[in-house]
């Protein structure tokens, strides 16, 4: 029976019962009763009887005996009334009360379900037979819904009564016969209803359908009608006639993060059911680039940018898209998250690959100009794609193998093989202008600041990093930065590097990496700070990891009184310097450079107004091996004929010049300014010696501008929030009367991203005059730079439900910021009637 609100019969049944009339009969014809009739004699203050089938002698014996002692009883009967005959309570019923309740009646009154319903609630009474469905019933049933629809929804857990809603929580489950969403329907007589609102909403109509069956159908539709070619014939038997549903269905679907992971799966059965690999490997790029609906789509769109790049391509374009235009679309598309950092890497290639490189200077000046307005972006490039591809999933490494090789090969062969050794040729200690030297760091950059300044100093910060790091704070509006440069001495390593950016007079190299400032040791953090002491007495030094770990109050106290604070900041170098980590450095620069941009805004909150960062020197990094090519042997009788003292991969240090091609010296008292008579030896171009050492694709210590130019960047901040706001956007149409099932809108930017505009996201959709949504949901990305307003503008296309629609009718177009939910609105008027409609939510 129904499950039903009972309270209404205890009710009924107290109110037959009066001073005179002491029992009350209620013959149950149907039994719909029987399971709650316990539930009933609980609540009531009389005793029930429950008289079974040949029980009549027996309860007339017990109501005799009641009736003596004046006692009250319900008897309930499971059973209709005998016939007068036959029935031995007939003289108790002529003198008593009777009762009679109809569940279906009760149950069309409590569901507030109009009496036209009463054969439906009939028909699936054994839904209603429990508490739990019937309240999930109530929750989702409204006037003039589909009882049907109501009655899956609260058997799927849907979260209304729609042919989406239903269909996205049924295919949270298998798609096979087990399927416990379809098998519930089956239960409760609702499996056909099921398919037949199906073939309503989206067309699909089989003689025995399966849900595997009509996803594929959706999917393969969807993918067709994206790529604008027609269904080829060997996929017939998948035709759909409703198909906007269809697009509209997997679309918003996807959009949704409850059912995001359960239609990646599907899509990804369906695309072995079809054999996805050899049916879309026949289109035409133009085709593919515009299907987004199967994730196994974009490793095909990869293995074509591919292919382009490493052919020098350059400017092949696909549907007037450049290819990074074409990379920036396809990040904006549904399976972004699984190839963004392949398609970042196939943007890399291309900016590394076709960024001009100069003409090789003549001199050393306009060596250091280059690569720090130019050259630079190459290292940068480079970083970007080795740090990529060692991040990209493994079935595509051997797809995009072919490109990293042609990045090695222009970085390594066309890239350093010319700029190291120009470098070389042209670099002089006395070259070096003063105030770009490191050793006068502290003089010129530090001591006659007037405001407390902190210097922030990474071991092993390249000045191309310094660049990624200035790009990062210059989006905030709570920071002004401007950058320069300084140029290391040789050896490029911590060991001179450090105590350079420390106040000096007079370096002196003594030996086993030690330099002393002054006279004075300087090889760890205490020793640094009493250096820093000795020419101003309100300074510290500390590391950047202690300072971190520090709670506010600590940090405060930290910096109270200090003029100058030196924070050492050690990843890149650490992981660099060790075999079993040196193919990690790029990504340990990326995470100095996150560390640096957090460190940074710790201190601004605690009112440091200034800071600095630097670094002891760079390094080169090649993510290809080495071979007996790229090594320079020393051999013993060389070293000990030049009184050889030090020997690592990018610089020996001696009391002779070592005299060997390829190499070049300098003497180590003009690096210094003092009297020292040894000579530093290194490689012209980008080889290391063969020399004893953990690491051998990253390097430093010699003579190139990524190990010796290293980044001053100045950092004024700001206090209070940052007042940079989201950009806003609207909508542009020409013709704002919808004419098609399909509708094109068109979006525009109101102002180009700066200090004080951020980027930001929006769903676009149509909803009608009861905020219903009728539309696939769009989502866009308002994050152009562009000056001129109409380059903001962004065409989306928008497929409606295919429901039926009035001509004149008024519908809205939503544009809400995904962050904020602020929305804009804008009218349409429907212009015609869409065909197809059905007459019910789907």
């Amino acid at each position: 029976m129904a499950d039903l609100d009972l309270t209404q019969i205890v009710t009924a049944i107290e109110s037959l019962f009066t001073e005179r009339n002491h029992f009350v009969f209620w013959f149950d014809d149907q039994g719909e009763f029987v399971d709650n009739i316990t539930e009933i004699a609980t609540a009531l203050k009389e005793m029930v009887i429950v008289m079974q089938p040949q029980e009549q002698f027996k309860t007339k014996i017990q109501l005799v005996d009641m009736q003596r002692q004046q006692q009250d009883a319900l008897v309930y009967s499971p059973a209709p009334m005998p016939p007068i005959e036959l029935n031995h309570l007939e003289d108790f019923i002529r003198f008593s009360k009777r009762y009679s309740a109809d569940a279906t009646s009760m149950l069309l009154e409590e569901l507030g379900i109009p009496e036209n319903n009463r054969t439906t609630l009939v028909t699936y009474a054994s839904f209603f037979a429990n508490k739990e469905r019937k309240e999930r019933f109530k929750t989702r049933y409204h006037h003039q819904s589909d009882l049907e629809m109501v009655m899956m929804s609260a058997l799927a857990k849907a979260k209304d009564a729609s042919m989406t809603s239903i269909l996205q929580a049924v295919c949270q489950d298998t798609l096979d016969a087990n399927n416990q969403y379809l098998v519930s329907f089956d239960k409760y007589g609702l499996l056909t209803s099921f398919w037949s609102h199906v073939e309503r909403a989206y067309g699909f109509s089989e003689a025995q359908p399966t849900l595997l069956h009509l996803m594929t159908a959706m999917f393969v539709n969807t993918a067709f009608d994206q790529a604008e070619i027609k269904l080829p014939t060997g996929l017939h038997a998948y035709t759909l006639t409703n198909n906007s549903n269809a697009i509209t269905y997997l679309k918003n679907t996807r959009d949704s993060v409850t059912y995001r992971g359960a239609i990646k799966q599907i899509a990804n059965q369906v695309w072995l059911t079809i054999q996805g690999d050899q049916l879309f490997g026949r289109l035409e790029i133009i085709q593919l680039v515009k299907v987004d609906v199967f994730p196994e789509v974009d490793p095909m769109i990869l293995k074509w940018l591919t292919g382009r790049l490493v052919a020098e391509d350059y400017s092949v374009q696909v549907n007037n898209q450049s290819i990074p235009e074409l990379i920036a679309d396809r990040l904006t598309r549904a399976y972004a998250e699984d190839y963004q950092i392949a398609y970042q890497l196939q943007n890399e290639a291309f900016t590394l690959l076709t960024l001009d490189l100069q003409a090789t200077p003549n001199n050393f000046e306009t060596a250091v100009t280059q690569y720090v307005s130019h050259d630079y972006q190459l290292d940068t490039s480079y970083r970007l794609f080795t740090m990529a591809f060692s991040q990209i999933q493994p079935q595509l490494e051997a797809t995009i193998e072919p490109l990293r090789n042609k990045v090695e090969a222009k970085y390594l062969n066309d890239f350093l093989s010319a700029v190291v050794p120009n470098w070389t040729a042209n670099y002089a200690p006395s070259k070096v202008p003063t105030n770009h030297q490191q050793s006068h760091f502290y003089y010129d950059d530090i001591r006659h600041n007037k405001e407390r300044t902190v210097v922030l100093i990474s071991d092993a910060f390249r000045f191309e990093a310094g660049k990624s790091l200035q790009a990062q704070l210059d989006s905030r509006d709570v920071v002004d930065t401007s950058m320069d440069y300084r140029i290391t001495g040789l050896p490029s390593v911590t060991y001179f590097g450090m105590p350079a950016l420390l106040p000096n007079q007079q370096l002196t190299y003594t030996h086993d990496n030690t330099v002393l400032v002054d006279g004075q040791e300087a090889n760890n953090t205490e020793k640094r700070e009493l250096v820093l002491q000795n020419v101003n007495p309100n300074s510290r030094a500390l590391q950047v990891k202690d300072f971190l770990e520090m709670d506010s109050k600590k940090r405060k106290a930290t910096l109270t009184d200090q003029k100058v604070i030196y924070l050492y900041h050690n990843i890149i170098d650490t992981t660099g310097e060790k075999s079993i980590t040196e193919q990690t450095v790029f990504s340990a620069t990326d995470k100095t450079i996150n560390e640096l941009a957090r460190t940074i805004e710790i201190l601004r909150n605690l009112s440091v107004s200034h800071i600095v960062v630097t670094a002891d020197h760079g390094y080169i990094y090649r993510q290809s091996a080495l071979d007996s090519a790229n090594k320079i042997d020393v051999a013993k009788e060389n070293y000990d004929a030049i009184s050889g003292e030090k020997k690592e991969q990018r610089y020996l240090i001696s009391q002779k010049p070592l005299q060997l091609t390829g190499v070049i010296a300098q003497s180590l008292g003009e690096l210094l300014g003092n009297e020292d008579s040894r000579w530093i030896s290194y490689p012209k171009n980008f080889d290391i010696f063969s020399a004893p050492g953990p690491s051998q694709n990253y390097v430093h210590g010699g003579c190139s501008p990524q190990e010796m130019i290293i980044p001053v960047l100045d950092i004024h901040t700001r206090k209070g929030r940052s007042q940079a706001a989201p950009v806003t956007v609207h909508d542009v149409t020409a013709m704002n009367r919808i004419t098609s099932r399909e509708v094109n809108v068109q979006i525009m930017q109101d102002d180009a991203l700066s200090d004080t505009v951020i980027a930001a996201s929006f769903r676009v959709y149509f909803v009608d005059d009861q905020n219903q949504v009728i539309s696939e949901i769009q989502t866009l990305t308002a994050e152009s730079t562009a000056d001129l307003p109409t380059d903001r503008i962004q065409t989306l296309r928008l497929a409606l439900k295919d429901v039926k629609y009035a001509t004149g009718q008024h519908y809205s177009l939503v544009i809400q910021n995904t962050d904020t939910k602020t929305e804009k609105r804008s009218d349409y008027t429907m212009d015609m009637v869409i065909g197809g409609g059905f007459g019910f939510d789907i």
